[in-house]
C-alpha cells in the first residue's frame, strides 16, 4: 500500500474513534473541550502510550489540514498532548526481551504456521530487524554484497523510521534457506501483502504470542525480539559499533564517532553469526 493512502487509513480510523467520543458531526463545531475529552478516553483504555499518542496525533493533523484547507479557523487540538502516566517505575509498561526459554517456545511452534509466517519470525529472531522493515522486502532484497548474503533494507517501496535504518543486513546461516523461499516467491515482494503488511502482521503475530505462546504479558510484543537480540550482542560482546550498524541506528553523536567509516559488511557477518537465540536457551535476561 502506497505511503500516502497508509496515512489516510490512519487519519480515517482516528476520525471514526473521535467521532465514537465526542458526538458533533461538522469540524467547525469542535471546540478545545471536545479534543480534551477524546484525549481523556484515549488515556482511559489500556493502549500502550504510543498508541494514544498516534490517535490525538492523527486528529491533531486532521485539523491542521482542515485549516491549511480553509475548512476551519482554528485547530482545537493543537497544544494538547497525552499525559505522562505517573506512578511507580516498576508498575510502568515498556518493552523488554524474551526470556530465551520463550524465544525456543516460539521457535518451536512456528512450523505449524504458514511459510510466511515462520520465515518472518525467524527474520526477526536471528536479526534484530524490526518487523515493518521484514515486511516490506522484496525477492531482489534477499542478495549478495562483496559476497557476503545480506537482506537490503531500503525505502523504495515502503518506509523506514529513519535514514540510519537504510542497511545491508548480513544474513545468518541459520536463515540461509530463506533463499530458497524467495526464488519460490510468486510476484516481487518476499511476503505476500495481502497478509503480511507490518500492520497486519503484528496483528496476527500479536494473536500468535498470546494464544499459542500463552505470553500473556503486555509488555511483550513482537517488537521485544528486537530487544531480546540487542541483549545477546551484548551478551557475544559484539562491538556497539557493529551492533548499531545491523540494528540501523546512528553511529553516535560524537565528532570521534563522526570520523571513518562504519564496521564493514565482513565484519559484521563475522559478529552476526555468533549470535544463535535458539542454541543458548536455558539462560534468563529476567531480573533477579
Amino acid at each position: 500500500m502506497p505511503r500516502a493512502a497508509r496515512s489516510i487509513k490512519r487519519m480515517r480510523e482516528c476520525a471514526f474513534e473521535f467521532v465514537a467520543v465526542v458526538d458533533k458531526r461538522k469540524a467547525s463545531e469542535v471546540t478545545r473541550e471536545d479534543v480534551m475529552q477524546f484525549r481523556d478516553a484515549i488515556e482511559a483504555k489500556d493502549l500502550a502510550l504510543s498508541t494514544a499518542r498516534n490517535y490525538l496525533q492523527g486528529v491533531h493533523r486532521l485539523f491542521s489540514i482542515g485549516l491549511s484547507e480553509g475548512l476551519v479557523t482554528t485547530n482545537p487540538a493543537a497544544g494538547i498532548a497525552i499525559r505522562n502516566r505517573s506512578g511507580k517505575f516498576a508498575d510502568r509498561q515498556r518493552r523488554r526481551p524474551f526470556d530465551l526459554p520463550d524465544v525456543k517456545k516460539i521457535y518451536g511452534l512456528l512450523p505449524l504456521e504458514p511459510e510466511p509466517f515462520e520465515w518472518m519470525f525467524k527474520l526477526l529472531i536471528y536479526h534484530g530487524m524490526r518487523s515493518g522493515e521484514a515486511a516490506q522486502l522484496r525477492v531482489d532484497d534477499i542478495t549478495e554484497v562483496f559476497g557476503v548474503p545480506v537482506l537490503r533494507v531500503h525505502d523504495r517501496y515502503g518506509s523506514l523510521k529513519n535514514i540510519h535504518s537504510q542497511r545491508d543486513i548480513p544474513l545468518h546461516p541459520a536463515c540461509l534457506s530463506i533463499l530458497d523461499h524467495a526464488k519460490n516467491a510468486k510476484g516481487p515482494w518476499l511476503f505476500p501483502q495481502d497478509t503480511m503488511r507490518a500492520d497486519r502482521f503484528q496483528r496476527s503475530a500479536g494473536v500468535f504470542l498470546r494464544t499459542k505462546v500463552c505470553l500473556l504479558d503486555k509488555a511483550l510484543t513482537v517488537h521485544s525480539l528486537r530487544h531480546t537480540w540487542r541483549t545477546l550482542a551484548r551478551e557475544v560482546g559484539m562491538p556497539i559499533a557493529v551492533s548499531r550498524a545491523i540494528m540501523g541506528h546512528s553511529m553516535g553523536s560524537d565528532v570521534h564517532e563522526g570520523y571513518g567509516a562504519g564496521p564493514s559488511l565482513r565484519l559484521r557477518a563475522e559478529w552476526m553469526a555468533r549470535i544463535d537465540p535458539i542454541n543458548e536457551c536455558g539462560r534468563s535476561f529476567t531480573a533477579e
